[in-house]
Parts: structure tokens; C-alpha cells; sequence
């Protein structure tokens, strides 16, 4: 080894070390209690739309699935994965965390993807540990991590995307072309909202012009592929913005630029009620990301990406759905520009002068962090909407599956005032007979109005069937009741429960978190032959 080699090495050495510890604690954290809390709506409908993941075609038909297909894929292939692996009984927290292991795993390999492109993008190691650290320790980060969603994918995606993007900037090696080409296109058939990524991408490409103006007609072509390989999932995407145009009763009022403000926090505090925590956190988060932008700004493609990817997608997606009737705003789909605007703050952290200003200022970031990661550990929500658009509480429905198994007898039917606890228990009970209640056309209208897409509804067992209907024939009911963690227009579980009570005999209440269970048996005179009227 000669002399010259010596110092690299050595300085290596301690960044590996830093790097790794980094990744431990990183994994340890989102390793922890991640099964604590049963699958919910949304994690129950990956699992459901793993079905639909043929070589038929199926994810491409409107009428069974409206999401980009690879978490469809990923619910397949990785349930087979289990299954193969495990005994584990589908109605158990292990099996929960088996499930959800897939999104922690690639929230950990993220970690190091965080280390690697704030190396090449802020040319400065300590940086990039930094943003590596604040990745790590990240509450809302930590929770998609705990969920069996796209989030955690999408993220890593997009960081490989943009990592590949700067090699080829500067080293213009075809392989590189091509693997940031597969990346814009892998984005758009993980989440639609890569629609505004690419925008995002192509924009600070614009922005890097007067130094990377010799590779015009390079980015173009490689562009021009990408567009190419994404086509049959932008024609998903515009069919699905179709049929959400079609709802009239909004989930979410549109956007300001407060709910943007919000969203800049969300990225550091997540989504638990600590306002002594999450609003210093916010203001010196933005001090620090402002601190940042200054230092790169004769980094020009540091600047230009951080900018691009941090802010363009969620002001995108604010004049979209200002346009439209209909919202579909919500804090998690920004996970990408979650991880982009910590290389801002890294970068500030590296501004504060002094030496040991830095590491008062991560400090200061640990410590306010730590009561936001305790807030989310507690499962405490904001409960203000514009807090956590998109993010609802995880009642347990595990708990609750697990005793109409053990309880299950032939005849009976599992009844659910809303939808929002149907997919979670298609998964923890397969055998059994689901139903949703409503009384009515009128329910009918008002869940189309709520929700689009009649046609996946139906095909899904979604359609609120009139409860003298759905219960005809049937022995018992385990009737679940929803309220409180649905957002359909005036939960009907009151009404419901009045009809049940009238027509049938309950015999047991059981209280689960957030969630109560009902089981009613016949009377004499049987659900099959009531009267349809209150």
C-alpha cells in the first residue's frame, strides 16, 4: 500500500463504522413493536389485491384494482415467501410481522442508498451521514416502514433512480442511462404519483443546464424510453384520475399552503399530537434546510435536485387537486421528497458555524425527534384531519378476527357497517362469510359518491347490500362495529345496530381497541322474513 493510499483508507474507516452503527439503529427502530398493531384497510387491500396478480392481465383492468400493479405483485410473491417459510397462522402477530417485514426491510436498505447519493449529491461524507442519521431516526419514515405499503419501495426507487441520474450526468456511461431510464419508468408502476416525480426529475435536469448542456439530446433520448416503458401504467394513471373525477363527496378539503406547511413537518414528526415537539422541530428543521440551500448554491446539481424533488411534486399535486372537484392530497405520498429534504438539513447542520455547531444542531434535532417518535410508538394520532390526511387509526382487528375464529360456527355471517374493515378481516378470516349492511339504495348512491368505481366495488364485496338481504339464511351475525375509523359520509353503525336488535338477539358484546364485536342470534321470527322498514 503506498503512502498516498494510507490516509483514504484510514478515513474510511471511521465513516464505515459510523455508517453502520447508523443502519442498526436505524433497523432496530423500525423492527420495534412492528407487529404491535393489527393489518388495517389499506394493508389488508394490498394483501386482497395480490389476487389479481396474473399473467391474465388482471392488474390492468379498471374493475378489479385502480393501483399501480407492483405492490400487487410484491403481495403475492412475498405471501408465497411466507407461506413457504413459515407455519406461522395467518390470524397472529407473527404473521403480521412477517408481512410487514417486507416495507422495514427496504426502509432499512434505504439507509445506505440515503448515504450513498448524499455523497455524490453534497459532496461531503459527514453530510451524508447526517441525512443517512435523520433518515434513520425518522417518525414518519418509521411508519411506512411499519406498513405493508408502497411507501418504502417507492422511496428506495426513486433514490436509485436519482443516484444513477448524477453518474450519468457526470460520467455519461450508457449503463447508467439506462438504469435512471428503468427507474422513471419502475416509479410510475410502483405509485402514480411518480407522474410528478418525473416532472420533478426533468425539471432539475433544466435547472442543471448550464453545467450538463452537452447531454441535451442524451437526457431527451433516455426520457424518451422512459415514456415509452411507463406508457400502459400512465394509461392506468389517467383512467384512475378519470374515475376519482367522478366522486362528489370529497375525503379531504383541497390543499393551501398551510396543508403544504404540515406536510414539511409531517416529514420530521409524523402524524402524533406533540406540538411542543413537532412546531421547534418544523422551525428549526426549516432553518436548517435554509442554511443548506446556501451552502449548495454553487452546487449547482445538489441544489437543482434538492429543490426539484423536495417541493415540486407537493406544489404539483396542490394546483391538481385545487383544479379538480376532488382531493387526493395526502402526506404520504411525498415519501421520496421526505428523504430529499434531509439532505437540505444535512447540509445546514454542516453550515452551522463552529465546530461543534454541527453536532449541537443534531442534537437538537435527536431530542426534539425523540417525544414524536414516542407519540408514534403510542399510536397517537393528531386529531386534527389536515394532520394526517390519508392516515387513520389501526383498531384491532386482529383481535377481534381471532375470536369470531375460535367461534365460528356453520350459518353465520360476518357483517360490517363500513368498508373499512373488510379487507383486514378477507385476510385474517378467508372462510369465513363477509357482508356489508346498509339499508338501501340510497347507501348504495351515497358509498358511489364516496368511493367511484361501482363495478371494483361490486367485485370486491364492498356495495352496501340492504341488511334484510345480506343476512337472509343466515344462523348468527358477528356484526363489527366501524364507527369512528371510517370517512363514508354519516356512518350508518347506529342504525344498523337498532334493526339488529330489533329483528334478532344479542348475545355478546366484545370491546377490542378501537373496535366492538357484536355476535346476534336468530329470534323467532328470522332476519330471512323481517320487514325491510325501522
Amino acid at each position: 500500500m503506498s503512502a498516498a493510499e494510507q490516509p483514504r483508507d484510514y478515513a474510511l474507516r471511521p465513516v464505515i463504522f459510523a455508517l453502520v452503527t447508523i443502519i442498526i439503529l436505524g433497523a432496530g427502530l423500525r423492527l420495534y413493536r412492528l407487529a404491535d398493531e393489527s393489518l388495517w384497510y389499506d394493508e389488508g387491500a394490498s394483501l386482497y389485491l395480490a389476487r389479481f396478480a396474473t399473467l391474465d392481465g388482471a392488474l390492468f383492468d379498471q374493475t378489479k384494482t385502480t393501483e399501480a400493479p407492483v405492490m400487487a405483485v410484491v403481495a403475492r410473491v412475498w405471501g408465497s415467501v411466507i407461506r413457504a417459510v413459515t407455519d406461522f397462522p395467518v390470524i397472529s402477530p407473527a404473521n403480521d410481522f412477517m408481512i410487514r417485514l417486507w416495507s422495514c426491510g427496504w426502509s432499512v436498505i434505504a439507509i445506505p442508498i440515503i448515504f450513498l447519493v448524499g455523497r455524490r449529491l453534497l459532496r461531503d461524507e459527514y453530510a451524508a451521514l447526517l441525512a443517512a442519521l435523520l433518515f434513520a431516526v425518522s417518525p414518519y419514515h418509521i411508519y411506512y416502514a411499519q406498513e405493508f405499503r408502497i411507501y418504502s419501495f417507492f422511496t428506495v426507487v426513486g433514490l436509485v433512480a436519482l443516484y444513477f441520474m448524477l453518474r450519468a450526468l457526470e460520467e455519461n456511461r450508457w449503463p447508467y442511462w439506462l438504469l435512471m431510464a428503468l427507474g422513471f419508468a419502475f416509479m410510475m408502476y410502483c405509485h402514480f404519483v411518480a407522474t410528478f416525480y418525473i416532472f420533478a426529475f426533468n425539471a432539475a435536469f433544466v435547472l442543471m443546464l448550464p453545467r450538463f448542456r452537452r447531454h441535451f439530446w442524451r437526457w431527451t433520448a433516455w426520457n424518451a424510453l422512459a415514456m415509452v416503458l411507463l406508457a400502459p401504467a400512465l394509461y392506468l394513471a389517467l383512467h384512475m384520475n378519470r374515475m376519482i373525477g367522478e366522486i362528489t363527496i370529497p375525503w379531504f378539503p383541497a390543499p393551501t399552503p398551510q396543508t403544504m406547511v404540515i406536510t414539511f413537518k409531517t416529514w420530521f414528526a409524523a402524524y402524533g399530537l406533540v406540538p411542543k415537539a413537532y412546531w421547534p422541530l418544523l422551525l428549526l428543521a426549516l432553518g436548517l434546510f435554509g442554511a443548506g440551500l446556501f451552502r449548495l448554491r454553487r452546487n449547482l446539481p445538489a441544489l437543482a435536485a434538492i429543490l426539484s424533488l423536495t417541493f415540486l411534486p407537493m406544489i404539483l399535486g396542490a394546483i391538481k387537486w385545487n383544479i379538480e372537484d376532488f382531493s387526493f392530497y395526502e402526506h404520504r405520498i411525498f415519501t421520496l421528497s421526505g428523504a430529499m429534504v434531509l439532505f437540505g438539513v444535512a447540509a445546514g447542520l454542516r453550515a452551522v458555524p463552529t465546530a461543534w455547531g454541527p453536532r449541537v444542531g443534531t442534537a437538537a434535532l435527536l431530542l426534539l425527534t425523540v417525544p414524536c417518535l414516542a407519540a408514534y410508538y403510542r399510536h397517537d394520532l393528531h386529531p386534527v384531519n389536515e394532520h394526517r390526511y390519508g392516515v387513520y387509526a389501526r383498531v384491532d382487528q386482529r383481535s377481534a378476527a381471532a375470536y369470531i375464529a375460535a367461534n365460528l360456527a356453520p350459518g353465520d355471517v360476518v357483517a360490517h357497517a363500513s368498508h373499512f374493515t373488510q379487507y383486514a378481516l378477507y385476510h385474517y378470516l378467508p372462510e369465513a362469510t363477509h357482508v356489508r349492511l346498509g339499508y338501501s339504495e340510497q347507501d348504495r348512491d351515497i358509498f358511489i359518491q364516496t368511493m367511484g368505481n361501482p363495478a371494483l366495488s361490486e367485485r370486491h364485496g364492498l356495495m352496501p347490500v340492504p341488511i334484510w338481504e345480506a343476512l337472509a339464511g343466515a344462523r348468527r351475525v358477528w356484526f363489527l362495529d366501524a364507527e369512528g375509523i371510517t370517512f363514508e359520509w354519516e356512518p350508518t353503525t347506529e342504525g344498523l345496530l337498532h334493526w339488529l336488535q330489533t329483528h334478532w338477539r344479542r348475545s355478546e358484546i366484545q370491546q377490542f381497541h378501537g373496535l366492538k364485536l357484536y355476535l346476534f342470534e336468530e329470534e323467532t321470527v328470522s332476519a330471512k322474513n323481517a320487514s325491510g322498514t325501522l
